[in-house]
């Protein structure tokens, strides 16, 4: 299943795991180095989505959707597939496990959009200093950890190839 969005599902998800690979030699002693490595876990995530996003694609390239660059969800790929009178399995599991509040996928996306949201907490006075939403805070939505990072990058790696091979055999 050759294609231009296969190209980037593999980039994205060498960044995710070259990022793992930075967050396990960075220490966490003090505020610099944990800035350190939530900047590094925040890539991570952002890599992740964007590795899906593509894959989203490369599933709509494969099934000869056009306009490609359209597909951004599940609900995009889709309304372009049943345009096709398409309804392929690969696309009703990403759907399941969108739905699923516990899936890696949907706890992926949940850590992505709190990277997008503002603090609850009043404003930092000193324009020297920088808010950040720590993620791996207990009180974050769904704490994005080295650990559950490492588990959504080898979770998403399986389906994904999984998905390739099962689309090869026909």
């Amino acid at each position: 299943m050759g294609s231009a969005s296969l190209g980037m599902v593999n980039q994205k998800l060498a960044y995710t795991r070259a990022l793992l690979t930075q967050l396990r030699v960075l220490p966490e002693a003090n505020a610099g180095q944990r800035l350190a490595r939530q900047a590094v876990l925040d890539a991570g995530i952002f890599h992740l989505v964007c590795a899906y996003n593509h894959y989203l694609r490369e599933l709509a390239e494969h099934y000869a959707v056009t306009q490609v660059e359209q597909i951004t969800t599940e609900n995009d790929l889709e309304q372009a597939l049943l345009a096709q009178g398409k309804s392929p399995a690969e696309l009703h599991e990403l759907q399941e496990l969108r739905r699923q509040p516990e899936s890696w996928l949907t706890q992926l996306h949940a850590s992505y959009d709190a990277c997008w949201r503002l603090p609850n907490q009043k404003p930092v006075q000193s324009a020297m200093r920088i808010q950040a939403l720590d993620l791996e805070a207990a009180s974050a939505p769904l704490a994005m950890t080295e650990k559950r990072l490492q588990g959504m990058c080898e979770a998403a790696e399986e389906l994904i190839t999984r998905h390739r091979e099962s689309v090869t055999e026909w």
